[in-house]
This record gives C-alpha cells, sequence and structure tokens, in this order.
C-alpha cells in the first residue's frame, strides 16, 4: 500500500503534512516544480500510488481525474477533503479501492466528517454510539453492542461513533475491525452539543446516545 497526499495551495500545507505523517504518505507540492502544470504532474503520479487524498475543491479534483479512471477493481482510492478539512469524501474505488475507509481515517485524524455516498452504507439504518470504561475488551464491548441492538443484525449498523477521547480505545478499534466496521470519532464538544438531544429524545445523555446522535446530525 502506497498512500499519497496532493495539495494545490501552500495554505493546506499544516492538514497535509499532518495527514502525511500520520498515514505515512508521500505528500506532493506542485508549485514548487517551475515545468509542468500540477495537473499534468498529477497524471503523471496517478499510478503511482494506491491511495490519495486530495486536499482541494471536487470541482477541481474532478478535472484533474477525467480521463484517469479505468476500473474500480484497479483504479487508486481517491478522497477529496477541502482545506479546513470539514469534510472527506471519498470520489473513487469506494468499496474495492478502500476509499470509504481511507475516509473515515482521514476524518479521525483531522476532525472531518466523512461523507460516504456508496449506496451500501448510505441505505444502513443504523448508527452505533459506543462508550466504554479503558481497558474493555472486544469482546465486552460486542456483548454490550448485541444486547442494545435487541436482535437486529450489525449488517444493519453503517458505522459506529465514539467520542475523540476513545478514539485509541484498543477494544473498541479491534470490535470494529472484527466486523468492518467504519468508526467515527466524534470531538467532545459536538458530543457535549449532541447530549441534550439526546437526553431528550432518550432519557439518557451518556456518550453511547450522545455520539449516535451527534453522528446522525450529518
Amino acid at each position: 500500500m502506497s498512500r499519497a497526499v496532493w495539495l494545490v495551495r501552500a495554505e493546506a500545507l499544516p492538514l497535509g503534512r499532518k495527514l502525511a505523517a500520520a498515514l505515512d504518505a508521500q505528500l506532493y507540492q506542485p508549485w514548487l516544480d517551475d515545468g509542468a502544470s500540477g495537473r499534468e504532474q498529477f497524471r503523471a503520479a496517478f499510478h503511482l500510488h494506491s491511495h490519495w487524498i486530495l486536499i482541494m475543491a471536487s470541482g477541481i479534483a474532478v478535472r484533474y481525474l477525467d480521463g484517469l479512471p479505468q476500473s474500480k477493481y484497479s483504479d487508486p482510492a481517491v478522497v477529496v477533503m477541502d482545506e479546513a478539512a470539514r469534510f472527506a469524501i471519498p470520489l473513487l474505488s469506494g468499496h474495492e479501492g478502500g476509499a470509504n475507509a481511507l475516509a473515515y481515517e482521514a476524518a479521525r485524524l483531522s476532525g472531518a466528517v466523512p461523507a460516504v455516498t456508496t449506496a451500501t452504507e448510505a441505505v444502513k439504518p443504523l448508527t452505533l454510539g459506543i462508550g466504554c470504561r479503558r481497558g474493555k475488551s472486544a469482546e465486552a464491548i460486542e456483548q454490550a453492542v448485541r444486547q442494545a441492538l435487541a436482535g437486529r443484525p450489525l449488517s444493519d449498523v453503517r458505522e459506529a461513533a465514539t467520542i475523540d477521547l476513545k478514539a485509541d480505545e484498543a477494544g473498541l478499534l479491534e470490535f470494529c475491525r472484527r466486523h468492518a466496521l467504519p468508526l467515527r470519532v466524534i470531538a467532545r464538544e459536538d458530543v457535549a452539543a449532541a447530549a441534550g438531544l439526546a437526553r431528550r429524545r432518550t432519557g439518557c445523555g451518556r456518550t453511547s446516545a450522545s455520539t449516535a446522535y451527534a453522528s446522525r446530525a450529518r
């Protein structure tokens, strides 16, 4: 797996460097090359990497990609992000290439909202809010999840959500890995804002309910 981050403006360097360092990705700054245009440079580099994060407007990304995609089974994964890290959008090879998973990973690192549009995920009716004590095992988390689902299958779950304080919780990460569930990490400020809604709707303002409501709010 070879990852890369492509920028179009120097203003995106802080975000680009953060993502490149965390993802062990190559960082491209095309303005440093006085020869070919940024688009020409990107077209030459496109097939050198299996996973791309393009920090640019989606319209620019579409023009950069024009004529490059061949097959969802062989094309690199492409995720588009805006410079303010508001959204991470899988644009190409969401399932087969791993762009959906990359979008969630980039979102966890940057605080962006993962905007996954593939139908398989879009039609799933449930968001699973999870809060747990430090050190809880994947097995204990699964037991609690099964109880909460009350007979509904895990295949009905679009994504799991938790507070940023639990972003590195080993048991939670392992549970999500076992069931191929994307994990959306919600900033504690957004969790606090959603807690009132969760309390009014469910009578519970805990992390599990609040993160589920914060995630569904998008």
